[in-house]
């Protein structure tokens, strides 16, 4: 898996789009809130919305394991030949090879089944899986 750096050079960085930090309480109602606003500020990342909505999911319930006192941030990025959407938490992150090795699943494995219906889309994670990054190329 690449990391950022190369990611950013990949996609022929030309600027940060939209910033957003998810914390406190009613988590998953700003997570859909934060997911709603990056599709209506990126038109062209609004097929996308279930996936990102599911990832953020990801990051605030198992990554800060719903502490509404630790946050998650989502930065999207955007390239003259493609964008980005980071997303980080403040947890203790996974063993994301072990997950992507043996489709072992922790819960229901939403995200990574909706992951596997976007096969344009390329992702990675890093910080030990505690930031995980999406990447597609305009076309």
């Amino acid at each position: 898996m690449l990391p950022i750096e190369d990611l950013i050079d990949e996609i022929k960085f030309k600027e940060f789009g939209s910033y957003y930090i998810i914390e406190g309480d009613n988590l998953s109602g700003q997570v859909l809130g934060c997911a709603r606003k990056i599709s209506e500020n990126h038109p062209l990342l609004s097929k996308h919305y279930e996936l990102i909505a599911e990832m953020l999911l990801n990051a605030t319930s198992r990554g800060n394991n719903n502490d509404p006192n630790l946050s998650a941030s989502v930065k999207v990025i955007l390239g003259e030949k493609g964008w980005i959407v980071r997303i980080r938490d403040s947890g203790e992150g996974f063993d994301y090879n072990k997950v992507l090795r043996y489709d072992s699943y922790q819960g229901t494995g939403n995200g990574f089944r909706l992951l596997r219906k976007h096969d344009e889309l390329e992702f990675s994670f890093q910080d030990g899986g505690r930031t995980f990054n999406l990447m597609g190329f305009y076309k």
